[in-house]
């Protein structure tokens, strides 16, 4: 069913970005200042820079596998236990990643509509996620075609409307406390890349024009790095006026903001918001699902939308309160995310070493 579908270039490009950007721009990260500091930027930057490789790693093993998913391939270069094994590590990260990412979403749309309960804000989300999931992929290109332009121009928005507040003399001096702590920050943010690396392994063997794969990843990972940046810019310079409490920081942002004739701009936030976490969520879901129905050979994934649903709104009910998704979220991305991720090079180097590809698997497995 899944490689019957088509994602031209564009879609490609708005895949990584929504991989790339999702819902971050909507907190500012604890432990991005507390580790970075002011220097936080640097970190993304290299964190980025180190994830377009990856990526081209990816690529190049998508040449040798054409037409298939991550899931069927790893247990011809592993071997068909440990393949597996990896599989499921996968599957569990990104059904968890969905998890997290609804349970945010409902603790920011509680701070407007306290009396709705929590696991009716959750069904909805799942409702919606899995509606997209069950149309396709090439759906879910149209969808972040039209809303990927939106949330970015929101960050835009944001950015102009909160200038007249912010103080860049909180920039400086870079690099007080010299470079160890953008260096202990790297592999953070580089497990934030790898969360559209990882979803790149499901989508790019549909890729229409496998050759333009290299310009998707370059154009959505530098509009995924200004992005972060421009999140730790806004925590930087406006430091003094959010004080301590960075919980739902774009909440608190907007209220800074005084444009004649511009209302309810915390309202239009918990919009967008919504439609982040949506799109985020989806990239999460779509290969958790489709990945375990290619791990049991089923014809169709579809068939594991709804159980998968249930497994991630219960999942979503286990975080307490916000701090301890973000804290759950940055233990899944540095400990399961980030080692995937940095498994795709060896992975390649297996596939080049033994000299696997679509022509001799069957001799490879046998």
């Amino acid at each position: 069913m899944l490689n019957k579908q088509i994602i031209s270039p564009k879609q490609a490009t708005a895949f990584v970005i929504a991989g790339g950007v999702g819902i971050i721009f909507f907190w500012i990260t604890e432990a991005s200042v507390a580790v970075g500091g002011r220097d936080a930027w640097m970190s993304y930057i290299i964190g980025y820079g180190l994830g377009i490789p990856i990526a081209f790693s990816l690529i190049a093993l998508n040449k040798r596998f054409p037409g298939k998913t991550i899931f069927q391939y790893v247990p011809i270069i592993l071997g068909r236990p440990l393949g597996y094994f990896y599989n499921l590590i996968y599957i569990f990260t990104f059904t968890y990643f969905t998890a997290l990412i609804l349970n945010l979403s409902i603790n920011m749309i509680s701070l407007f509509y306290e009396e709705t309960p929590g696991l009716v804000l959750t069904g909805v989300s799942v409702l919606l996620i899995a509606y997209v999931c069950k149309h396709g992929i090439e759906v879910f290109g149209r969808v972040c075609e039209l809303f990927i332009p939106l949330i970015l121009f929101s960050i835009i928005f944001m950015t102009a409307t909160l200038s007249p507040h912010m103080e860049l003399q909180r920039l400086t001096p870079i690099l007080e406390n010299g470079v160890l702590p953008v260096l202990q920050l790297v592999p953070q943010t580089l497990s934030f890349v790898g969360e559209y690396i990882i979803f790149m392994a499901l989508w790019l063997p549909l890729l229409k024009d496998p050759k333009k794969a290299y310009k998707s990843v370059i154009i959505g990972t530098s509009i995924s790095a200004c992005t972060y940046n421009r999140t730790n810019n806004w925590s930087d310079c406006l430091r003094g006026r959010l004080r301590k409490n960075l919980a739902f920081s774009s909440i608190k942002l907007t209220l800074l903001t005084n444009l004649p004739g511009v209302e309810g701009l915390p309202s239009l936030t918990l919009g967008i918001w919504i439609i982040a976490s949506f799109v985020k969520g989806t990239v999460f879901f779509f290969p958790s699902v489709v990945g375990l129905a290619q791990c049991f050979n089923l014809k169709d994934y579809r068939i594991l939308i709804w159980p998968m649903a249930i497994v991630v709104i219960a999942l979503s009910l286990l975080p307490e309160n916000y701090f301890s998704s973000l804290t759950e979220n940055t233990t899944l991305g540095l400990y399961f995310a980030l080692p995937i991720t940095l498994s795709i090079p060896l992975l390649l180097a297996i596939t080049i070493i033994r000299n696997l590809n679509e022509s001799n698997e069957n001799n490879q497995t046998s």
